[in-house]
Formats: structure tokens, sequence, C-alpha cells
């Protein structure tokens, strides 16, 4: 049974799980963790050995895990000690396949929640950290594309935070959703829902981003536009905090 109990964790040394998953590899039933150690290690859920284990630089977070059962990979994304989001590629062997880097965004009262995803059924990835939305190609960690949200104008300081993604189900648009701080009178900054579509090929914004008040002031027109349609059935496979 699937559960994490199975698992002797105290005789794994590997910390307190925060993401896991089960796979068949060859004749063994793996459960791949991250921690709060920083540590990724695939268990053996039978007999509880370390079939891999790799301890990440020191001061990184993991804040995302997925796991491509076609593809036989799992996908870890991790914040730096300097507030950036490094994505590692693993084989369910342990084989490192690649990593990439970006860096933190601007300073911004906003919460910084960075993680990396499937896009779907693809290996491509989607890198979601700040502003910043970046495609990279899953077989090379090639970056394909990336999105900036800016204001509209120097007026302007809606900025969205993107801190979730969907994929449509026919797996041409990628929903983001987020939140934004826009300037006031009072020099205070109130919290906005964000939500912006783009091409899965190319990146282009499609339409305009949206906002709207967060405070209890969304109206139904609003909460529409804000609100994932029927339409964007296939969920990105990541979580975060």
């Amino acid at each position: 049974e699937d559960q994490a109990g199975v698992v002797d964790w105290y005789r794994a040394n590997i910390g307190t799980v925060l993401h896991a998953d089960f796979q068949t590899v060859g004749q063994r039933r793996l459960l791949f963790a991250s921690t709060d150690a920083s540590i990724v290690a695939a268990l053996d859920a039978a007999t509880n050995e370390t079939a891999w284990r790799h301890v990440l630089p020191a001061g990184e977070r993991v804040v995302s895990q997925a796991l491509h059962a076609r593809a036989a990979q799992l996908l870890v994304g991790s914040i730096t000690a300097d507030g950036g989001l490094m994505a590692r590629l693993w084989s369910l062997e342990g084989d490192l396949l690649w990593d990439s880097f970006f860096p933190a965004p601007p300073p911004s009262a906003l919460i910084h929640k960075p993680s990396a995803a499937f896009a779907g059924d693809s290996t491509d990835v989607v890198a979601l950290c700040g502003a910043r939305v970046h495609m990279l190609r899953g077989r090379s960690g090639e970056l394909l594309w990336s999105w900036e949200h800016a204001p509209a104008s120097p007026a302007d300081g809606s900025i969205a935070t993107w801190h979730e993604a969907a994929l449509s189900a026919d797996q041409r648009t990628l929903a983001l959703h987020g939140v934004a701080a826009g300037a006031r009178d009072d020099g205070g900054a109130p919290s906005q829902l964000a939500r912006a579509d783009l091409q899965v090929a190319n990146g282009a914004l499609i339409g305009a981003v949206k906002l709207a008040a967060a405070d209890g002031g969304v109206d139904a027109g609003q909460r529409a536009l804000l609100t994932l349609e029927p339409r964007f059935a296939v969920s990105l496979s990541k979580s975060g905090d």
C-alpha cells in the first residue's frame, strides 16, 4: 500500500519528508522523497534500503517535486540561499540529467513561491520564479522561452508573482495564477489576484494580464476571469509551500 508510513524514515536518515512519489523501477517499488534536510533520495518501500541519495548544496531548500512515470524522471525544484530557483532533473536511477538556475526576483513585499513542474504529459518543464515564467526542454534543459509580467506603464506598479500554473486540455495554453501588489495613494500595496494565459509554443501573452482586488471586492465577473475554466483540465504536477 502506498503510504509514507511504510518506510522507516529514521533508518533512512534523510530528514522529514516534504514530497514523496512511488514508482516501480525494475523489480523494486521505490519511494522518491525530498526532505527538509535538503536531501533527495530513493528508498525501497519493501526493505527500507536506500537505493540512492543526494544532498543538495548548503543553503538550498526543496520547494517542489514531480515524477514523470513514462519518462522515468524526477524533477526537483529548490530555492537557493539568495532566493533563486534551482531546477534539477534526475533519472529514477539517481543520475543527474541536467540542472538550471534562475536568479531571484527583485525584492518585493509579495510572497515568493518558486517551483518547477512538468508541463502536463510533456517532459518539458515549467519554472515559476517571481514575475518570471520559463519553459525548458525536458530532454536537455535548454531554455525554450521566458516571459515576465511587467507594469503596463511606469505609473502602474502592479507586478504579479506567479504561484500556480495549469495546462489547457489541448496543451496549447498555460494559465498562471498569482498575486500582485499595486501602488496606492497612501503608499500601501493592496493585494490583488492575478491571472495570465500564455501560448505554450512561444510564451506569448494571450490577451492581457487580469487583476482583481483580493480584499473582498472581487465581483462575479472578475471571479470568472481569475478562475480556471473546465478546459484547463491538465494540472501541472508541482507543489510548494
